[in-house]
């Protein structure tokens, strides 16, 4: 090959024709025949990529590769797929007599391909299909030119194809991305359906089914790879992708192109309007779903794209209004709210309007403490606009608005008592020592907004995008994107690192604290209804109350053991009524569920009979319910599950631990895969019919019975 000479005398000389003949006449294995082949493509693809090679050759060499693809083996398809991209990237290749020719090639390479697609050179061969595709793609391409008609036509056709195929071939749209968003800034914005396929890209990804997430958490539990275990990389791939895509958004601002800001508003409309039709199709939507992951990345893509644009996002502040969100999505919109040029008056007085959500007056609290950080001035004005919100209906509100209030004054002042809020902030810390409200304080005094983890200078960083609130918000592991992804994804696409920020280290609360009203206003409203305070609830009972209770009741509460009832999961108020009557007459030590204003429910008393005033009812919302389990873990617990899995077993073979976590699902979906990955003991009750399950009421109730069988009966004999 260090002959060119010699190759092009061979070349010049020999016939493809007749040398398939020659080898065809031969009674020699057919394994010898791909193999002759395999290096005739070598020789092919060595020569063209010499620098010095007259179009003779050239033409030669394409007349004969797509002939060798029926020969040789899968290296010809390699070599095929090289020399296309050699041939396409050079300017004067593309004319308008090749242009069918080459897009024939094109086609049956992908057909080529096809064939591969179970082996493990199919993810291989799709790199350098992608690369040959968008080869001819390059800066200074005209509307006239035929390399700027192949990106309109033949490289839309395969997009387009190919991002209907990345939802089950893993890893194909990173692929894609990585190439595409590195083609020259000018011809993408000429390409129309660019800006689709951005969207498509932005909201890329999956959840994982609950089979394959149960499969997944054993598999990393035991430290098993089986065909079964998708790996995390595997898993982020599609986040990837989002990066990438967010990414472009900042090479596309830094450019001088005209078009570029015209461009990022029309993504900016496209991805409101599309936030506005997932709403309209669907106001209210489970955690972890698709529509709570597709809303997340498109409030995820704006807030990188408005604070390049500088838009004012009024339609993001009607959504934090008057619609109920996920956790999250609230928690980011808040720092597009506080990092943006809306006028804090304008958010101020958007609360006189009607039907304003109870979460989304917490979150102009929260928006108004950001704000003065971001600043660091505080107004007296803002403290004189908190204070009639402390007497609020809702005690979610006025919780918010007292912790604002007393947040802000420590803050700016260092002697709060002695400064000119020193009375109000004396009269605030008195009310939040008092009852029910202790113990909702500390959770809310560690809320991550109101304790200075942020850089206020700049809240709007990749690190708390993608990394910070999903993860602070128990997010799927697919979803938290790392340090070390943003900053591969920085490199894949050639670009310096800019606005990256900081991991931030969360600590973990108490689980005593977890009793709290203060994360379920983010599914509140205006139809939230005060929570009256019942005493044998409101406070651990002490030795002076416990004198007073009946013999039972007082013996109960004084022991340290017990059972632990969680219905989080359970949503319906008749059986959580049944639970709770269930609950009291077997001597549960705690019953905790999903909201405290189901208790209040008709439904819900209807069956409990009056239960709940003599039982101690906790709220833990369902998102919070793994890190519950882990903190009780570390208190000494064990975490039972009434779920019909593989490795349960039969409840009448279950010992019960003096101190037990019982665990109930869902009416209908039972337990989640995370939260079976983290109990102890699963049990499930042996069943002689035709129907599938008990209802979960029934469930709970034999569970009760049979832990007070074991522990509670044996001491009253």
């Amino acid at each position: 090959l260090g002959r060119t000479d010699m190759v092009d005398l061979f070349l010049g000389t020999f016939s493809l024709e007749d040398l398939v003949a020659t080898i065809q006449g031969c009674n020699e294995d057919k394994s010898l025949h791909e193999v002759v082949f395999n290096a005739l493509s070598d020789v092919l693809v060595q020569r063209l990529k010499s620098e010095t090679v007259n179009e003779a050759i050239k033409t030669k060499i394409c007349q004969d590769f797509p002939k060798l693809i029926d020969l040789g083996s899968v290296q010809v398809l390699y070599n095929t797929l090289e020399t296309l991209t050699i041939l396409l990237a050079q300017p004067a290749t593309l004319k308008e007599e090749t242009f069918d020719a080459f897009r024939e090639v094109i086609n049956r390479c992908y057909r080529e391909i096809l064939i591969y697609r179970k082996s493990d050179h199919f993810m291989k061969l799709m790199a350098r299909f992608v690369r040959a595709l968008v080869a001819p793609v390059r800066e200074g391409d005209t509307e006239e030119n035929q390399n700027n008609a192949w990106l309109k036509e033949v490289v839309n056709e395969y997009c387009g194809m190919f991002l209907d195929q990345a939802v089950t071939i893993g890893g194909l749209a990173i692929l894609l991305f990585e190439k595409l968003l590195q083609l020259p800034v000018a011809a993408l914005l000429d390409w129309n359906p660019f800006a689709r396929f951005l969207l498509v890209g932005l909201l890329l990804g999956e959840g994982q089914k609950r089979e394959q997430r149960i499969e997944d958490e054993f598999c990393a539990a035991k430290a098993l790879t089986t065909p079964l275990f998708t790996p995390p990389t595997q898993l982020q791939s599609d986040a990837r992708v989002r990066v990438m895509c967010v990414l472009f958004l900042y090479r596309l601002a830094s450019t001088n192109h005209p078009d570029a800001t015209l461009f990022l508003l029309k993504l900016e409309r496209m991805l409101i309007e599309r936030f506005q039709q997932i709403s309209k199709a669907k106001e209210r939507y489970y955690a972890d779903s698709q529509t709570h992951r597709h809303k997340l990345r498109i409030v995820q893509a704006l807030c990188v794209l408005l604070k390049l644009t500088g838009t004012h996002p009024y339609p993001l502040l009607e959504v934090v209004l008057y619609e109920t969100n996920q956790p999250n999505i609230n928690y980011l919109i808040e720092l597009i709210l506080a990092d943006s040029s809306i006028d804090t008056l304008t958010i101020i007085n958007s609360l006189r309007a009607d039907k304003v959500k109870v979460s989304g007056v917490q979150s102009v609290f929260v928006v108004l403490w950001l704000r003065c950080c971001k600043t660091n001035y505080l107004d007296v004005e803002y403290i004189n606009f908190l204070l009639p919100w402390t007497m609020a209906q809702n005690f979610s509100t006025r919780l918010y608005a007292q912790i604002t209030i007393a947040k802000l004054i420590e803050k700016f002042y260092d002697k709060p008592e002695a400064g000119p809020f020193g009375n109000i902030h004396a009269a605030i810390n008195s009310y939040l020592k008092q009852g029910n409200v202790e113990k909702n304080l500390e959770k809310c005094m560690k809320d991550f907004r109101f304790n200075r983890v942020f850089d206020y200078a700049n809240l709007l960083t990749l690190e708390n995008v993608f990394h910070n609130i999903p993860r602070v918000s128990g997010m799927a592991a697919e979803d938290v994107v790392g340090t070390r992804v943003l900053g591969e994804c920085f490199a894949s696409l050639k670009l310096e690192r800019v606005n990256l920020g900081e991991a931030i280290e969360f600590g973990e609360l108490a689980v005593e604290k977890r009793e709290s009203l203060f994360l379920s206003s983010g599914f509140g409203g205006a139809d939230h209804i005060q929570k009256k305070i019942v005493p044998l609830k409101a406070v651990e009972p002490g030795r002076e109350l416990l004198g007073d209770l009946p013999e039972k009741l007082r013996l109960r509460k004084a022991k340290e053991d017990g059972l632990i009832v969680v219905a989080s999961l359970v949503d319906r108020a008749p059986n959580l009524g049944g639970l709770a009557r269930s609950s009291e007459i077997f001597g549960v030590r705690q019953y905790v569920v999903g909201s405290l204003k189901d208790v209040e429910s008709k439904e819900f008393q209807a069956l409990s009979m009056t239960a709940e005033k003599w039982l101690n009812v906790a709220e833990l919302k369902s998102f919070q319910l793994a890190d519950y389990l882990r903190e009780m873990k570390a208190k000494g617990y064990a975490i039972v599950g009434a779920e019909q899995t593989t490795g349960s077993r039969p409840i009448q073979q279950i010992r019960f631990p003096a101190r037990a976590v019982l665990v109930l699902g869902h009416e209908k979906e039972g337990l989640p895969a995370h939260i079976i990955s983290q109990l102890d003991i699963v049990a499930e009750i042996p069943q002689f019919g035709v129907v599938r399950s008990l209802n979960v009421h029934v469930t709970g109730a034999i569970f009760m019975w049979e832990y007070a069988r074991q522990h509670l009966v044996m001491e009253g004999s």
